[in-house]
This record gives C-alpha cells, sequence and structure tokens, in this order.
C-alpha cells in the first residue's frame, strides 16, 4: 500500500513538474516614449513676385530675369534660395453679366535659407527684390530637415535603450529573466514647433528698411518619439 501510494505522489509530482515546465513565458505590453531638444540653426523665409500685363510671353521673360537675379545671389552668398517654379493663367471680369477678358496674371515663388540676419538683409537690399512688388512670409527659425531626420533615428536609438532598460527592471522585480522581444514606433513622430507665428507681408520697396536688423526669436523644437514594446519573461 504504501508503496503504492509512493509511486502515485512521484507521478502527480512528474505532472506538476511537467506543466511547469511548459508554462508559457510572461509576455508583458508596454507604450514608452522619450523627447529630444533641437535647436534651430537656419533663418528662413520664402517671397513671392506677381506680374500682370497682356502677353503671357512677357511675364514669363521678367520671371527668368528674376532667376537670374537669384542664381547670382546664391552665388555670392552663403545663404541660399531655391524654388522659381511659376504659373501664369488668364484673368477676367464679369460687367453687366459678360465675361470679358483682362489680361494675364503670374506668380513666381521661392524659399530661402540663412545663416543668419545679415544674409537675409543681403537678400532685402538686391535689385531684384527692391524694384519690384513682393509677398515675403514671417522670418522664422527652422530645424533642417537633414537634422530633424537624423535626430528621429537618435531618438529611436535612445528608446530601444530604454526599452531593454525596462525590460531589465521588470527582470529584477518579477526575479525573472526578461528580455525585450520587440519594440514598434507608433504612426509619425511629433515635432512641436514653438517659433512665433506671424502673417504674410505684401511690401513696397519703402516698406523694406523696417525689417532690417529684424530677427526672430529663436526656440527649441521637441521631437517626441513613441513606442509599443513586448518583454517576455521566463524562469531563470
Amino acid at each position: 500500500m504504501n508503496q503504492m501510494r509512493l509511486t502515485e505522489a512521484m507521478i502527480v509530482l512528474s505532472l506538476v513538474s511537467a506543466v511547469f515546465a511548459n508554462e508559457k513565458p510572461l509576455v508583458i505590453e508596454q507604450t514608452i516614449s522619450t523627447n529630444k531638444q533641437l535647436s534651430p540653426t537656419k533663418l528662413q523665409t520664402s517671397f513671392s513676385f506677381s506680374k500682370d500685363g497682356q502677353n503671357p510671353n512677357k511675364i514669363l521673360s521678367s520671371f527668368k530675369e528674376i532667376n537670374s537675379a537669384v542664381v547670382s545671389f546664391n552665388a555670392t552668398q552663403k545663404g541660399k534660395c531655391s524654388g522659381g517654379g511659376n504659373s501664369i493663367y488668364p484673368q477676367f471680369q464679369y460687367i453687366d453679366n459678360k465675361q470679358q477678358f483682362q489680361g494675364y496674371m503670374g506668380n513666381v515663388t521661392y524659399t530661402c535659407l540663412f545663416e543668419d540676419i545679415e544674409e537675409y538683409n543681403s537678400l532685402l537690399k538686391t535689385s531684384f527684390i527692391n524694384k519690384n512688388k513682393i509677398t515675403l512670409t514671417p522670418l522664422d527659425w527652422i530645424v533642417p530637415e537633414e537634422l530633424t531626420k537624423s535626430s528621429i533615428k537618435e531618438a529611436q536609438k535612445q528608446l530601444v535603450l530604454d526599452a531593454i532598460g525596462v525590460a531589465n527592471e521588470y527582470g529584477t522585480t518579477l526575479k525573472k529573466e526578461c528580455k525585450l522581444v520587440s519594440i514598434n514606433f507608433i504612426g509619425n513622430q511629433d515635432i512641436s514647433n514653438h517659433q512665433m507665428v506671424r502673417t504674410l507681408a505684401t511690401m513696397d520697396v519703402g516698406e523694406m528698411g523696417k525689417f532690417n536688423n529684424y530677427e526672430p526669436i529663436k526656440r527649441a523644437q521637441t521631437i517626441h518619439i513613441q513606442g509599443n514594446i513586448a518583454v517576455e519573461c521566463g524562469e531563470r
């Protein structure tokens, strides 16, 4: 009888051991995040010229002159302007319920990046700016696209290191062998731009002097990275 009970106990113990041996590891899912601050390094502005007239070829010719002047500016200054995309379209006016052709209107737009305010002022002093009426967007400090992309990659690497640290913390707390098994970055990365917002300004030649020596406040940008992680914990 005792031999039978001992055999039964050994069978039960073997079954319990088998259950624990086949126990699935504990999987913990969590969302973590990290922030990285960037300091703006470039001043940016955009400007556009508008021309009207009866001959679209003359409008296009004036845009070509402006583009040549922009190329010359780029060759002599550290600041660089790009763009030059233009559009020319007919204008109509309704008089006595009849559509009447009024001529053509054209627009050309450029975007410029500068290292400092002096380069911006050099642009305002150029002849192709001063002899035309332009629409000028606010001058703002920005983080260049290349720096933003590399900073996002750095922040993602940091988030991976943070995730490994989270796995190690779970291992210490639960007294188990824990490891990071996956990390998925969530959607687009948020970039908060804290620069001041200003309205568009259309200026004549005499108003250009108002913007000389004017510089916007440089404010930091913050990259916010989030990721869903999975940590697997089992017996040591």
